[in-house]
């Protein structure tokens, strides 16, 4: 998150879904951070999510979204959700260029299966 968890708007409403994540998803894990800042500092804040294991990221900020689009060039075992959904793009492959999702699919993008 781009912020502190108790701003009791945007970035509060965002752990609030993580934590009805938590209590519906049996054995779910999760690896949080607060105030990462709009800059390459996220990227590699998410690479050290995926080195600890995580398998979905959502990247909460619109300065985030650039860098979470990086990192899927080089993960295409993690999925990458954006809450805002401005720019989203679902991979064909590891190499391809993004396309724009079609009208009616989630947020985010993911892999190439």
């Amino acid at each position: 998150m781009s912020g502190n968890v108790n701003d009791y708007g945007y970035n509060r409403a965002m752990k609030d879904g993580l934590e009805e994540m938590k209590k519906n998803v049996p054995g779910l894990r999760l690896i949080e951070a607060e105030n990462v800042p709009e800059t390459a500092e996220s990227e590699r804040i998410m690479e050290g999510m995926i080195q600890q294991g995580a398998k979905l990221i959502f990247a909460t900020s619109f300065g985030h979204q650039q860098f979470a689009f990086n990192l899927a060039k080089t993960h295409p075992d993690v999925v990458f959700e954006h809450a805002g959904g401005l720019d989203c793009r679902r991979r064909t492959s590891a190499t391809s260029s993004a396309r724009p999702r079609p009208p009616g699919t989630p947020w985010g993008w993911r892999p190439a299966r």
